[in-house]
């Protein structure tokens, strides 16, 4: 089986975890949701449960995005446009890490309920801007680091807030959620121009 074909369906395997997890505690409520009974729901081991996630906290945020160091090394060398890069890795998350529509929404909905949920996606958001941080800083140079955390955090929120709006618009096309970090990013720009 090639690499590509394992992947996807590890991560079908995966978001249909978090489905079953996300779906059971909004019937019964976290505390009374066992690994176990994920698990069963998903039609799967516990031990391959635990293949997939440490804790069923975990599987309720699913397989977030991800973006490797490596995976985003061309960023420190590029020489077109910063705000085209950063649309650009935009694109990169939603092409490795697709997003499931009717899953964000429930997401959405466990979010304002669980807290500490809340941070745990926040913290997979924070990893990434750092690694977008990182590059940027290698790539503008000594003493930019304050300029490339601003804008690796900017994108990241942007990346979130057109994520929210794609989940929220049965609608609207994948290929948006890019596109709306790019508008976002130029609006944030023109605005700091402006004042």
């Amino acid at each position: 089986m090639n690499t590509d074909l394992r992947d996807r369906r590890r991560r079908q395997t995966a978001r249909e975890i978090q489905t079953t997890a996300l779906k059971l505690v909004m019937d019964q409520g976290l505390a009374a949701v066992t690994t176990d009974a994920i698990a069963h729901g998903a039609g799967i081991s516990t031990r391959t449960f635990f293949n997939y996630f440490p804790n069923k906290q975990a599987a309720l945020l699913g397989p977030l995005p991800v973006l490797g160091a490596e995976d985003s090394a061309w960023l420190a060398t590029s020489d077109r446009p910063v705000l085209d890069d950063l649309t650009a890795v935009a694109r990169q998350l939603v092409e490795t890490s697709p997003p499931d529509r009717p899953t964000l929404r429930m997401l959405e909905t466990m979010l304002d309920q669980l807290p500490d949920l809340t941070c745990s996606f926040r913290d997979t958001l924070e990893t990434i801007a750092t690694v977008i941080g990182d590059h940027l800083q290698r790539r503008l140079g000594p003493g930019s680091q304050w300029q490339a955390d601003i804008m690796s955090h900017m994108t990241m929120h942007a990346f979130g807030n057109a994520t929210r709006q794609w989940a929220s618009d049965d609608d609207m096309p994948i290929e948006r959620i890019p596109e709306m970090v790019h508008e976002q990013l130029v609006k944030i720009c023109e605005s700091l121009s402006s004042t």
